[in-house]
């Protein structure tokens, strides 16, 4: 009795410091999840600003455009206005045009600066050398002179954003505070009765449920007076009469301190359920203790001796030491032991037996029906035998989205499983999901309460929340005809084979086996004809026309009413043939085209985008080597002609005779003349052969005939009116 009054009283005295401890803990990971996800929000506006300080119609705005042109001011609005819907959380867009002292803005249009309301980024656009900004919570009015204010983070871009220092106005996108704050909070499940703060480095609440709160020093709030020691920690305060437990984290990234106030109310009923809990063990333990002295006393040994026995057998006891009370007391310890060590073990291996279970299933691996039924029943997974469809969930774009998630592959579908998981809950639908490679995983559903409609409700609700939520785009192929667990193999392949046809119909769809049409008896013909005058464009270097014909012969190659997959990229392949035989016949290099395994390449394309993509860098590599080479070849040419022309200006000299000699066409002569000294062939020979004259006339020792036939003129009449053309007087005028 005296063990179980000492540990009792011990551990009632410790317990309240040990389940804080544990509370704060818990705290702190929710802080850690709380910082991931508002670091996903705001990357997301920053990656979507950064699409927008890209765009070629704002920035040709700000070099070249007029803000009063009210047909170029509507078309950057709607680009604004486009940029403002590509997030619910984004408050307001504005363009600022220093030149004209200007701004135009998603909420009030055009007006000048003086007129408009927020202009705090003044200061950062005039003062900072940085061209790209996340300015911390700022109150912007709702316009000038308002006392109503909305609180937003800023995101500040020079423009155009390249390495220059030319800068010609600036992108400012503005993210609602409450709008990040509320969304993140729900998707946490987070109880109304905690308190969230996010700190700057200045210890300043920038993010908070309560307005009021915004913008204070939070050691100014009489209930927050201890003092933050270290990257994590925690503390007990006092708000509003009411004891919370405080937590706080510090993360690098954005310098910023994540607080989070538990109220202790929870935490005292989880004690006191504890303190009850011990005093029903001491009670039993007191029965307990009284029946084993009874035994004892009594000296009654055999049953005693015969749980010895028993003991002794499970746990492989040695012989001796048995026959007292202590050899019960080890006995049984070591038995509790290997059952708290099996125990663990099954737990850590419990995730990996069902996982691969899972994809045993989905890969159709053979499993018994009664042997299905009862590791189901074991794994708790709740899932119909019959009445199954399967899907496969696809990440787009792959090594981009593992590069938003730091390259944690795991942290990234572990997330997109809870994602998955819990709409599933929401909607009651009977499913698991199993990873199948680092780009895709499968989910089964059961739809024995579910139509079909509703089932593709759910993948796009699923859909949009991964890409809201986690910025990860998927595409997802489903087999849409029903099944049974022990045939989801079929399924899967299916699923598989409709997501090759991503290449036909793009990204971020929703691909159904049954409107897949199956390849058909179709013979395509190959755009011979469209091709060769691509060639032909490639070859004058019009890369206008050629990209424009490349876009039509794309949409000859890939016809979506009687393509397959398989189809296009033997017509691809063949398309790209056609450019090789190209650069055969221009005389480039392969190498200086294409690198690394192209086939190999090309056959990881999984849409007609990257296709186009890919033919279009190897246009305009292919026509700008041909410029340089025509640059080049043009450069030598010419001096080629002025060479010939000041040799033999004198003897009777055409274009044909030109021609001949340096080897080099009619035509192409004019174009390169036409190039360097915007003349023709007749006004440089003219022109050479005039200035040639005009030093013979200033010597004044030979008559205008002589000097005519001298410079190769055949008539007089003739050199006297082009004189006067060239020089302004005739050649008499100059003698004189």
């Amino acid at each position: 009795m005296i063990p179980i009054i000492v540990v009792g009283s011990a551990f009632n005295n410790q317990f309240e410091a040990v389940l804080s401890n544990n509370f704060s803990e818990a705290n702190r990971n929710v802080l850690q999840q709380t910082s991931v996800a508002f670091d996903l929000f705001i990357d997301g506006i920053i990656d979507v600003t950064k699409q927008a300080y890209f765009d070629e119609g704002i920035n040709h705005f700000l070099i070249s455009g007029d803000a009063a042109n009210s047909v170029e001011t509507k078309k950057i609005m709607e680009k604004l206005d486009k940029i403002k819907s590509l997030s619910q959380y984004i408050h307001s867009v504005y363009l600022y045009i220093p030149k004209d002292r200007k701004v135009i803005s998603t909420d009030y249009g055009i007006c000048s600066l003086e007129e408009f309301g927020d202009t705090q980024f003044l200061n950062w656009y005039e003062s900072d050398s940085r061209n790209l900004v996340l300015e911390e919570t700022r109150e912007i009015p709702h316009y000038k002179g308002s006392t109503q204010k909305d609180d937003v983070f800023s995101v500040y871009t020079k423009l155009p954003f390249t390495n220059t220092t030319d800068f010609r106005g600036a992108l400012i996108v503005n993210i609602g505070q409450s709008l990040v704050y509320k969304e993140v909070m729900d998707k946490l499940k987070v109880k109304e009765d905690v308190s969230l703060f996010v700190l700057n480095k200045k210890d300043e609440i920038i993010i908070s449920n309560d307005n009021k709160n915004i913008y204070k020093n939070i050691y100014s709030m009489n209930y927050f007076q201890e003092k933050m020691i270290g990257e994590n920690g925690d503390f007990v305060t006092s708000m509003n009469d009411r004891p919370y437990l405080v937590a706080y984290t510090h993360m690098d990234k954005r310098d910023w301190t994540y607080v989070y106030m538990y109220p202790m109310e929870e935490i005292y009923s989880t004690i006191h359920m504890i303190n009850s809990l011990i005093l029903y063990l001491s009670i039993l333990l007191f029965l307990l203790g009284s029946i084993i002295s009874f035994l004892f006393t009594f000296r009654t040994f055999k049953p005693v001796e015969e749980l010895i026995s028993f003991i002794k057998q499970k746990t492989q006891m040695k012989e001796g030491g048995a026959r007292q009370l202590g050899g019960v007391k080890a006995a049984v310890l070591e038995l509790f032991q290997d059952n708290e060590d099996m125990k663990q073990k099954l737990e850590m291996t419990l995730p990996v037996y069902k996982e691969k279970f899972l994809q045993g299933l989905i890969h159709g691996s053979g499993f018994q029906e009664k042997e299905v039924e009862a590791k189901l029943n074991s794994f708790a997974i709740d899932i119909p035998l019959e009445n199954l469809i399967l899907a496969v969930f696809q990440v787009d774009d792959y090594e981009e989205a593992l590069d938003r998630w730091g390259g944690n592959g795991y942290l990234m579908n572990f997330s997109m499983h809870n994602v998955l998981q819990h709409i599933s809950l929401q909607k009651n639908s009977k499913f698991f999901s199993v990873d199948l490679d680092s780009e895709s995983m499968a989910a089964v559903f059961g739809i024995q309460q579910l139509k079909m409609g509703e089932l593709l409700k759910i993948l796009k609700e699923m859909q949009e929340t991964l890409h809201h939520i986690l910025g990860i785009s998927v595409t997802i192929g489903v087999c849409d005809h029903e099944t049974g667990i022990g045939k989801l193999g079929e399924s899967y392949y299916n699923a598989k084979e409709v997501l090759k046809y991503k290449i036909l119909y793009g990204k971020k769809e929703i691909l159904l086996f049954s409107d897949i049409r199956q390849e058909q008896e179709h013979t395509f013909i190959y755009p011979y004809d469209k091709v060769e005058l691509l060639k032909n464009y490639i070859k004058v270097c019009d890369e206008e026309s050629a990209l424009k014909e490349l876009k039509e012969v794309l949409e000859k190659i890939s016809p979506k009413d009687m393509a397959s997959y398989q189809s296009v990229y033997q017509m691809i392949i063949q398309l790209n043939n056609s450019m090789m035989n190209l650069l055969n016949e221009v005389n480039i290099q392969l190498e200086v085209i294409y690198y690394g395994n192209m086939i190999e390449n090309m056959m990881k394309m999984k849409s007609m985008v990257e296709i186009e993509v890919f033919f279009t860098r190897v246009i305009r590599k292919i026509i700008s080597i041909l410029l340089t080479n025509r640059e080049s070849k043009m450069d030598r040419y010419f001096q080629n002609i002025m060479d010939y022309i000041q040799n033999h200006y004198m003897m009777e000299l055409s274009l044909e005779a030109l021609s001949e000699a340096i080897h080099i066409s009619p035509s192409y002569i004019n174009q390169i003349l036409k190039k360097n000294l915007d003349k023709t062939f007749i006004q440089l020979l003219n022109d050479v052969r005039i200035n040639k004259a005009y030093e013979y006339l200033l010597r004044g020792d030979m008559k205008i005939k002589e000097v005519a036939e001298k410079v190769g003129f055949s008539s007089s009449a003739y050199f006297i009116k082009i004189f006067k053309e060239i020089k302004g007087i005739t050649p008499g005028q100059l003698k004189q």
